[in-house]
């Protein structure tokens, strides 16, 4: 007696039973009783559609430019001091509008997604989270880039005469930021659901 019984996917088995043995002649089941046999078979993949949600990062770089200025100055300062000067306050100053207050990272969470998408030209329109990431790379715009000890004294001929109009350090700095975020997109795709591959 031959009784078909359920496999493994990708196997397919039967099992004998003997409910009589021979008699009169007659011959032997060439089977021993519950032997099982098996066979592998290939089971197509069945296939539904269901809708698939993932997760990717979205990095959109941003540029701020931060004016900065100082008087006061009576002598001549030289190049590296002034430029110096500048790129310092101009990091300073990027990073407090960017309220990365902290001198120990680089990155500030972005709670409200409108404000996110303002820094980057609203390029953020699906994110769920944001970070903002303080590149640095600060560079001085020279356009109105100044550099000048005193401007007039009250003698000119004596260079430590009183001064009457005092100097500037002077320019716009511009400091490169990053916005990062974590988009979602879901789409309807063909997902195998029984008999599937490793």
């Amino acid at each position: 007696v031959q009784n078909g019984t359920a496999g493994v996917v990708g196997e397919q088995c039967r099992t004998y039973g003997i409910e009589r043995t021979s008699a009169n002649g007659g011959e032997e089941c060439p089977h021993a009783h519950c032997e099982e046999e098996c066979v592998s078979c290939n089971m197509d993949p069945v296939y539904e559609e269901r809708e698939v949600c993932e997760a990717y990062s979205v990095e959109s770089p941003g540029k701020l430019s931060i004016f900065v200025s100082k008087d006061g100055y009576v002598s001549d300062g030289s190049e590296d001091e002034c430029r110096s000067f500048l790129l310092r306050e101009g990091r300073k100053r990027a990073r407090k509008a960017l309220q990365i207050e902290s001198e120990e990272t680089n990155e500030v969470k972005v709670e409200d997604s409108l404000e996110a998408k303002a820094l980057s030209s609203g390029k953020q329109e699906q994110a769920h989270t944001s970070k903002l990431e303080f590149v640095g790379n600060c560079e001085i715009l020279e356009e109105d880039y100044e550099c000048s000890g005193c401007k007039e004294r009250e003698n000119a001929a004596d260079a430590g005469s009183s001064c009457l109009v005092t100097g500037t350090r002077a320019g716009h700095v511009e400091c490169t930021f990053k916005l990062k975020s974590m988009e979602h997109f879901c789409a309807k795709k063909q997902v195998c659901v029984k008999h599937c591959s490793d």
